[in-house]
């Protein structure tokens, strides 16, 4: 664990301050992205991160307190993130590293606490908002991240499968569209739909 300067304990101390959260996403392939959940764009470290509508939820185990997580809910205004995915294999596998820093110590880079460091392992996209679930990166030697297509109109499910898809009438086959001629809604089971129609695009895909 990295052990706090002065400077950053002190304004701890303080009844009052102004914290700055800081999000660096780095994708395997793709350029790093560095935000700030503020209302203008901070400077920190030599770097630049862009004032951006972001936020995290509190930090949270599974259900057997193995495995810390936490959500990063992120703007997805004018499809910004939806592009940003697309050009980045979905940010699957990508480092999300929270940090939290003081508007009257950004000059000391060393000035900051880490929040939470981890990988994202999941990825969901609406028309307003891209949300990660994010998995500490001490709880991974033993965690597989699955590798799973994000798809606006083609179900992933198999056919009648159990917890998935349980279509359980006598239809023998589905073409996976909802709205198809042999779709889900022919079906009566579009509850069970295993696409994302709430994707923006119709082509957008995430890994």
């Amino acid at each position: 664990m990295r052990d706090l300067t002065d400077s950053v304990e002190a304004e701890l101390s303080k009844s009052a301050n102004v914290p700055i959260t800081l999000y660096t996403l780095t994708p395997i392939t793709g350029a790093i992205v560095r935000l700030a959940e503020y209302d203008r764009d901070v400077y920190f470290g030599g770097f630049k991160y862009d004032a951006f509508p972001v936020s995290h939820d509190s930090v949270k185990n599974d259900l057997e307190s193995t495995i810390d997580s936490v959500r990063v809910v992120v703007s997805n205004g004018n499809l910004f993130m939806s592009a940003l995915l697309l050009h980045n294999d979905g940010f699957r596998g990508a480092r999300v590293k929270i940090d939290t820093v003081f508007a009257n110590l950004l000059e000391d880079s060393d000035n900051f606490v880490t929040k939470f460091d981890g990988v994202i392992s999941a990825v969901s996209v609406t028309d307003e908002v891209v949300s990660f679930d994010v998995v500490s990166k001490l709880d991974l030697q033993d965690l597989r991240i699955p590798k799973r297509f994000f798809r606006r109109d083609i179900c992933q499910w198999i056919y009648k499968g159990s917890g998935t898809c349980q279509y359980a009438g006598i239809l023998p086959t589905c073409d996976k569209t909802i709205d198809g001629y042999n779709g889900c809604r022919i079906h009566m089971n579009v509850q069970n739909f295993g696409g994302f129609p709430a994707i923006p695009e119709k082509r957008t895909i995430i890994v």
